[in-house]
Formats: C-alpha cells, structure tokens, sequence
C-alpha cells in the first residue's frame, strides 16, 4: 500500500540525519518505485533496496547484505531491521545475523524479534538510546 501509518512521517523525519536509514521492500520494481515517487519520505531514506532488482525476496538475508553494504555498514551490531512483517522482516534480520525490531500493528509478541514495539514512539526511543 501506499499510505503511511500514522506516526511514520514523524519517526523518519526524527530518524533523519541521525542514523542511516534504508528501506528495504519485497515487491516488483515498477510497482514500488512508483509508490515511492509518489511518498513525501522517499528522500529521507539513505538507499532503497527493492526485492525483484537484487534477485531475492525477504527473508533472504542478501537484502539486509546489500542494504547495509551500500550504506557502507560493516558491522552488523551497527544495523536493526525494524518491520512488521514475522514470516519477512523478523526472518530476514535473523538469517543476516542483525537485530531485529518488530513493529507489531496488532498487539501481538515475537520470541523471534530481538525487540518488540507497538507504536512509532517506542521504536523511536529504542532507536535513539
């Protein structure tokens, strides 16, 4: 989809400048990068790493390599992969050996996850300590 959750435009442009961020999405190239020309966040976003342009989709973890890769990211204790999805996002971050926030929308837990939020706040904090 191409709505942003409530509280994500204020999370990235509070994230902005102060860590690197990638985006990092499964999905057809066409489909995703017309979603993003259209999204106000899309130059806050470091690098972009769309599933069908690497070969592979999440839970792969060659996405996160390439992502932290072109953000120039050598050690993974540097990276967290923050997402919603426990069968994509959480398995990813697990195979790349990076930790893992799980942004739950539906109040739900994760022993897979190295943290779990519900809200934007909370990750935002988690984030910046």
């Amino acid at each position: 989809h191409a709505d942003l959750l409530p509280g994500a435009a204020d999370f990235i442009h509070a994230l902005h400048g102060k860590i690197k961020i990638a985006l990092v999405s499964n999905g057809v190239s066409a489909i995703q990068r017309s979603r993003l020309s259209h999204c106000p966040l899309t130059p806050l976003f470091d690098v972009i790493v769309i599933s069908e342009e690497v070969g592979v989709a999440k839970p792969d973890p060659k996405l996160l390599h390439v992502a932290m890769e072109m953000l120039g990211c050598t050690d993974k204790s540097q990276a967290v992969m923050m997402g919603d999805s426990l069968t994509a996002d959480i398995p990813a971050a697990v195979n790349a050996g990076v930790d893992s926030i799980f942004f739950s929308l539906n109040g739900k837990t994760s022993d897979l996850a190295t943290y779990t939020v519900f809200n934007h706040e909370d990750a935002l904090r988690l984030l910046t300590e």
